[in-house]
């Protein structure tokens, strides 16, 4: 989604983050469009063009093709309540490389399926990536641990379990 407030501000320090990193190969994929999408563009400029995919939107299993392709799921998150998008790609075997911060945590586990790093800091962001995409059996160890973290936490059976708890617990309903 590119639209202004916290989708910009996420792509304003992706960009920001990237742009430290010339000195290493790595290219980009970026889903989405909307109605900021030349300022998301702006944001990228100094990025050399051949570096950066701009697909626009894509259909669900169009977007599970282009997660297949990757190595890493870069994603600052600004004000992300609870990151599914994280979940997708963990999923798909990608750690993640977020800020620790909203609902991210509850997602993404540091260390583990991912690196989350202090809200706003481009140079720990861009170290965090960095390092995944120079420490192949890091990226890979985490890659393995992405899956897991999804299906024995986030599971749809998982959350089941949860919503049975929560409405016991709070709502007094016998399930």
């Amino acid at each position: 989604m590119m639209r202004r407030g916290d989708k910009l501000n996420s792509y304003r320090y992706l960009a920001s983050s990237l742009e430290r990193l010339l000195d290493i190969p790595w290219t980009l994929s970026i889903v989405g469009d909307g109605s900021a999408k030349k300022e998301v563009q702006q944001l990228f400029s100094r990025i050399p063009p051949d570096r950066i995919t701009w697909h626009g939107e894509l259909a669900r299993l169009d977007i599970l093709k282009a997660l297949s392709e990757s190595a890493l799921y870069v994603w600052p998150g600004c004000g992300e309540a609870y990151g599914l998008a994280y979940l997708e790609a963990q999923a798909s075997g990608l750690p993640v490389v977020a800020f620790e911060a909203g609902g991210v945590p509850e997602v993404v586990s540091d260390g583990f399926s991912g690196i989350l790093t202090p809200e706003g800091d481009v140079a720990a962001f861009g170290d965090a990536i960095a390092h995944l995409l120079t420490h192949e059996n890091d990226r890979l160890s985490m890659a393995d641990n992405a899956k897991s973290h999804v299906h024995s936490g986030h599971s749809v059976d998982c959350a089941v379990i949860t919503l049975r708890i929560l409405l016991r617990n709070y709502a007094g309903l016998k399930i």
